[in-house]
């Protein structure tokens, strides 16, 4: 350890117990059991119906963490995604109010967020993203029509061990059939899934179409971090999405020299974004964590 106050990831770190045990416990109810019991001390992101009521419990004490942004990638390697218009009816059959409400359900925990960068970014911006907020049906068919959709069903991974996931991928397919695709849901564990969205394949041999995931706000604050609003293609992040344009707004962020400048760089990287759509953000939450009270400090 090195002197001085712990900062995040960097400053002085000094140690106080003698081992951490990280034990993977995929039921919730097992989970909460052990909790109960004094047998685990801290759970991370427990599903939140167990939340409110790991809350009401004297015992006990919830830690929120930052924001998480929630998002719906397209692969745009491969039909349909490949095409902008497909990926536009992403934008508009997106409302993130119902999203939230089938992924999350616990309305403290969740808020609708139209922005690339997290709304308590100063970067959040809603410009652009009219789509979204209006999130048109008959818009959203009509682009996956003109698109060429030829019919194939999209494969979007559904991670089935994290519940908010698991969520978001019902709610992602209800949407999409409801524009005018056919979906077939991959199910596997977010393990799995870590493994498979690097898969650069056509979906018929392994790849895919669609995944779901999430970065807390930190990661999503401005476009020199933000993995999303990459367009280096398949020098990328999954999804591979190639935007030269965004690439090219990135830098000019990088190197503005003042505030007011990032901010009008920002406000075109959010409307390069809306119109692209290197992916969906689907609104905004946080996952608490829970600990028995005789943890403290940290």
């Amino acid at each position: 350890p090195r002197n001085g106050p712990p900062s995040g990831s960097t400053g002085g770190k000094k140690v106080y117990i003698d081992a951490v045990v990280w034990r993977y416990i995929p039921d919730a109810w097992d989970a909460a059991a052990e909790l109960e019991a004094g047998r685990i001390d801290w759970w991370e992101q427990p599903p939140l119906d167990f939340a409110v009521k790991i809350e009401r419990n004297p015992d006990f004490v919830t830690i929120n963490t930052d924001w998480i942004q929630g998002w719906l990638r397209p692969n745009c390697l491969h039909p349909p995604f490949n095409n902008k218009k497909a990926r536009q009816a992403l934008l508009h059959m997106m409302d993130q109010v119902t999203y939230l409400h089938w992924a999350i359900g616990q309305p403290q925990y969740y808020r609708a967020c139209h922005s690339i960068f997290a709304c308590d970014s100063p970067y959040a911006t809603s410009v652009g993203a009219e789509p979204m907020i209006e999130h048109n049906i008959q818009r959203a068919s009509q682009l996956v029509k003109e698109s060429g959709y030829d019919g194939r069903p999209i494969v979007l991974l559904h991670v089935t061990d994290i519940p908010i996931m698991n969520g978001a991928a019902i709610v992602a397919r209800q949407r999409l059939e409801r524009v005018g695709f056919k979906v077939l849901l991959r199910g596997m564990n977010w393990a799995a899934q870590q493994a498979v969205r690097a898969n650069k394949d056509p979906p018929s041999k392994g790849g895919w179409n669609l995944i779901q995931t999430w970065w807390q706000s930190p990661d999503v604050s401005n476009p020199a971090v933000h993995f999303g609003i990459s367009g280096a293609g398949e020098k990328g992040w999954f999804g591979w999405p190639d935007i030269p344009r965004l690439e090219s707004l990135i830098t000019d962020w990088v190197r503005a020299p003042d505030e007011v400048g990032r901010h009008s760089i920002a406000e075109q990287v959010q409307k390069v974004a809306m119109d692209e759509v290197p992916y969906v953000p689907w609104g905004e939450y946080v996952a608490p964590w829970a600990c028995r009270k005789n943890l403290r400090d940290f």
